[in-house]
């Protein structure tokens, strides 16, 4: 037993061997071997002590099977060599730590960066066949990059009459107030149609997702709640599946809770959705066309293309448009994947970082290499002696290359302190709607990266002075003689080079930086269409079960009045939207222009309807361009008016004036006609670089 464990000892340490000599090496060990043990059994002196004797020796010859690696390969000369640039480099504290710094800061912003695009950009999507997910949006055919939402007669004539997409499912922004104790709380939600989840095929961390029959009216009192929202409001309690809590006023059974990696970004512009409950149709949502604030969603069927797809709802658009040409002519059908649709507002702005570190790092790789010729051309004395005493050119290179490759490890060490600090910085200063944005770090694949560029850029920036440096043959420092060492230094058009690409390279980026602080400078020049400063906004909650509408009313007036009496405070108004904050009653309406051709049913125009007291608009500076503002006189015992923003007007009336025009439209339920008394500037409601909306308040 004992005489097996030593043979396999020796087949184990003989691995330390160089392959040219290991058979010979094991061959002779294993010889000795068995002459000792056979030398002892005829003896009769083979015992169990004599084996442990011939075990512990078989041990020994570790240090036998190291010195063979020593002698015989260049382990022991890339050690040296190592360990003699470690002990220049602490000679020479300054250059090592200029040299390390540049390097760990090119690598270390590139590595940050790559991490985020590694996450956001590149790393698998965590769905079922998440290639082929894709979003379906209406825009006009004239600018497709103005992509909308959908209306929920056009999804419904869609989903009845395509053949090549699968789950083909909606989902509608919806907003929930949630009441548990005193104070009510707002969470942003979607009521969504059946093959919602289905479409993503991700199963929900606790409890499940909708069934069929919750799609039916009196059993869809359900809700599923997102990882942050169950974190957040309910504590990440386990036991949450099977309670009721109030939505609405309305009492909703809890049945499952998504995992944190379900984050659907499926709005145009995104925000986080908190909870999910079953989408009833309506007989009035079957005829609402011009009106598109529904997300659609579906798959593309196996074995159909984008691109197949793409051209059936163009067919289906071009149907639609016959159909019903006041709301859907010039209007298209755009398909995105779900990837593009994700990464589209990203992409720009992750490929002018990239290319900004990209920058960067040539910038630190040619200051490095410059660092490194101007220390080898210090050493002109110190190399001019390797070379008399005999070193060769390869040797002289492996030593210059060892030296670089140990900036290189520091230079890397610290360049993922410099990668932590970069994705920390971005995710702080990004806004918190970016999907995926949590799932950002240095990880496996990320160090592998950082890695590998360090090889890269220590080979490239030690190599060409390497191989300069050691083609040298200066027997003129020997002498000490300064002018005889001018007279053979070499040319430094190889330094001169680097120093040209590096002035260029930091020249574009200065420029990148210069246009892109202008850009920002201009974007911060954007006039949003109301004044923000000294502006504070709060959500009220008026339940349409509390009371009767005149105390909802009453209560209303009585929060502005006692705002208004604040020291500090000069106006104060309410509206149930408000530009850049996430509320959720700023849906379009279909609007009728009285005295006009009567439109087919699901053709009228449509506009961001708003509710908002007369304050709203002085406290938020929006200007008046015709007419008059809303007044306190205009109360419920009067005839209705409105206020109409710009676009509205310049899309209905062109250059007439529209005040005195009566309009017929909806609002918070009830039908309206209403006459125009006042023109208003428009305003941005979530994006500096989108116009505002046509308006009616």
């Amino acid at each position: 037993m004992i005489h097996h464990l030593s043979l396999a000892a020796l087949r184990l340490i003989a691995r330390l061997v160089p392959c040219v000599d290991r058979a010979r090496w094991l061959r002779e060990w294993e010889a000795e071997l068995h002459s000792r043990r056979t030398r002892l059994a005829a003896r009769n002196a083979l015992t169990r002590q004599q084996e442990f004797d011939m075990f512990r020796r078989v041990l020994g010859s570790f240090h036998d099977a190291a010195w063979f690696r020593r002698q015989f390969t260049r382990d022991a000369d890339l050690v040296q060599d190592i360990r003699y640039g470690a002990r220049l480099l602490r000679r020479n504290p300054g250059f090592a730590i200029l040299t390390v710094a540049v390097l760990a800061l090119g690598m270390g912003a590139t590595t940050g960066i790559f991490s985020i695009v590694d996450a956001l950009l590149v790393r698998q999507l965590p769905y079922r066949d998440p290639e082929r997910m894709v979003l379906l949006f209406e825009a006009p055919t004239a600018n497709p990059a103005a992509a909308e939402g959908v209306s929920p007669a056009n999804f419904l004539d869609w989903k009845a009459q395509v053949q090549t997409l699968e789950f083909l499912t909606a989902a509608e922004p919806f907003g929930y107030t949630y009441t548990s104790g005193d104070e009510p709380q707002s969470i942003p939600g979607m009521r969504v149609s059946s093959g919602f989840f289905e479409s993503f095929g991700m199963n929900a961390l606790y409890g499940r997702t909708f069934t069929p029959e919750e799609y039916t009216a009196g059993r869809n009192l359900v809700a599923v709640l997102s990882f942050g929202t169950w974190t957040d409001r309910f504590g990440a309690d386990r036991g949450i599946v099977g309670r009721v809590i109030r939505l609405n006023r309305q009492p909703h059974t809890i049945v499952g809770v998504m995992p944190p990696a379900f984050a659907p970004r499926l709005l145009v512009t995104f925000s986080e959705r908190g909870i999910w409950t079953p989408k009833i149709w309506g007989e009035t949502e079957q005829r609402i066309r011009g009106a598109r604030y529904y997300n659609a969603l579906a798959k593309l069927k196996p074995g159909v293309t984008i691109q197949q797809a793409q051209a059936e709802l163009d067919g289906i658009a071009e149907r639609l448009a016959q159909q019903y040409p006041r709301t859907n002519s010039g209007q298209t059908i755009q398909l995105v994947s779900l990837r593009d649709h994700i990464a589209g507002d990203l992409r720009p702005s992750l490929g002018l970082l990239s290319g900004a570190v990209v920058l960067l790092l040539l910038i630190a790789t040619a200051n490095t290499a410059n660092l490194l010729m101007a220390h080898a051309s210090a050493r002109a004395r110190e190399i001019a002696v390797r070379n008399a005493i005999g070193a060769n050119r390869n040797r002289l290179v492996r030593q210059l290359l060892a030296e670089t490759l140990t900036i290189a490890a520091f230079g890397c060490l610290l360049g993922f302190l410099v990668a932590y600090g970069t994705v920390r910085i971005i995710i702080s200063l990004a806004p918190p709607d970016i999907p995926g944005l949590v799932a950002v770090g240095v990880n496996g694949r990320v160090l592998l990266f950082s890695g590998s560029l360090t090889c890269v850029v220590a080979l490239f920036v030690g190599v060409i002075p390497a191989w300069r440096v050691s083609g040298w043959r200066c027997f003129a420092p020997l002498t000490g003689h300064a002018s005889d060492h001018a007279r053979v230094a070499p040319r430094q058009r190889g330094r001169a080079v680097f120093v040209v690409a590096e002035l260029a390279l930091a020249l574009t980026l200065l420029t990148g930086g210069g246009l892109l602080l202008r850009s920002f400078s201009r974007l911060l020049d954007t006039s949003p269409g109301f004044s923000p400063e000294g502006v504070a906004a709060l959500q009220i909650f008026l339940p349409s079960t509390d009371g009767t509408p005149a105390q909802r009313v009453a209560l209303l007036h009585q929060v502005i009045d006692r705002m208004r009496s604040v020291p500090g405070v000069l106006d104060a108004g309410a509206a149930s939207v408000i530009p850049f904050l996430n509320t959720t009653g700023g849906s379009s309406n279909a609007i009728v222009i009285e005295g006009r051709p009567a439109p087919a049913s699901g053709d009228e125009p449509s506009a961001m309807v708003t509710v908002a007291t007369p304050g709203y608009f002085p406290t938020m500076r929006i200007p008046l361009l015709d007419g008059r503002m809303l007044s306190d006189h205009d109360d419920a015992d009067r005839a209705p008016v409105v206020l109409v923003s710009r676009a509205f007007a310049e899309r209905h009336w062109r250059e007439a004036s529209p005040i005195g025009q009566r309009i017929r439209f909806t609002a918070s339920g009830s039908p309206l006609i209403a006459e125009i008394v006042g023109v208003v500037g428009d305003t941005r409601q979530d994006a500096l670089d989108v116009p505002g909306p046509p308006a009616v308040f």
